[in-house]
């Protein structure tokens, strides 16, 4: 069956700078990010980031999942960027933009910052040019040169939505409703077709069973609960099993009409 190709038009504002930013972020073509959540409090927390980078995880994402704490996910973030300067580090607040995360104290200091909506998604020009301005003077603001990573409804897919995405978010990061929602591998294709070498992440149920079918066309990978023992908890032997196969070799990606 032949699957219709997605395509920007010639117009589509790009951010040139996304791709540098990527690249003095990372030193890997295709990275693992593992979210840390404080479930269990901070001295756990602070484990499961061991756990994390130990088991070859190129960076670690902070984040309040399920109930646990903002405070200590913040907290922690600028806690690991004081301590470890040689790690990424990012946060994710939930229902907070990133252009607001911005405005707490030391957030500035951190590699990068995600959403779960980028403000693209329901076609609101409102909603996009407000979210595109905030983070514009947000950066110019407190001058961040950090990674957004904004999150797009796979469902909502679409020329508009992607092309608004790549005007002003670093990594596009295609995200079902909830952290272990899967994302259909065609839908990653057709966003990679679209956007060129824009950064682009898959930002939600990534496991070792699907994660080659989406090798071909993701820079990054976000990953919570393939990663972890019990909720909360990393285990480094997953996170080393998935590290695996993220920085393997890809296989090569089928032609569009083949998809």
């Amino acid at each position: 069956m032949k699957r219709k190709t997605l395509s920007l038009p010639p117009d589509a504002p790009h951010t040139p700078a996304a791709r540098t930013r990527y690249g003095e972020g990372f030193r890997r073509a295709r990275n693992l990010i593992a979210v840390v959540r404080p479930t269990h409090g901070l001295r756990a927390a602070i484990n499961s980031i061991d756990q994390a980078l130990g088991g070859g995880a190129d960076g670690v994402l902070l984040c309040n999942l399920n109930g646990s704490s903002a405070e200590i996910s913040l907290a922690l973030a600028l806690g690991v960027r004081a301590d470890r300067a040689d790690i990424w580090v990012g946060l994710h607040l939930l229902d907070l933009p990133a252009a607001q995360a911005l405005h707490f104290p030391g957030v500035r200091t951190l590699n990068g910052l995600a959403e779960e909506n980028a403000g693209v998604s329901t076609g609101n020009d409102l909603e996009y040019e407000d979210a595109r301005e905030a983070m514009g003077e947000a950066r110019t603001n407190f001058r961040w040169a950090g990674l957004h990573w904004g999150g797009l409804d796979p469902a909502a897919l679409n020329n508009r939505a992607l092309s608004r995405a790549s005007s002003f978010v670093d990594v596009v990061t295609l995200r079902g409703a909830r952290s272990s929602t899967h994302v259909p591998a065609t839908a990653l294709a057709a966003a990679r077709a679209a956007l060129g070498d824009h950064p682009l992440a898959v930002g939600s149920g990534v496991t070792a069973a699907n994660c080659e079918s989406y090798l071909p066309y993701a820079d990054a990978f976000i990953v919570c609960e393939a990663l972890e023992s019990e909720p909360g908890v990393v285990d480094r032997a997953r996170v080393a099993a998935l590290a695996a196969l993220v920085h393997s070799e890809p296989p090569v990606a089928p032609p569009p009409n083949q998809r």
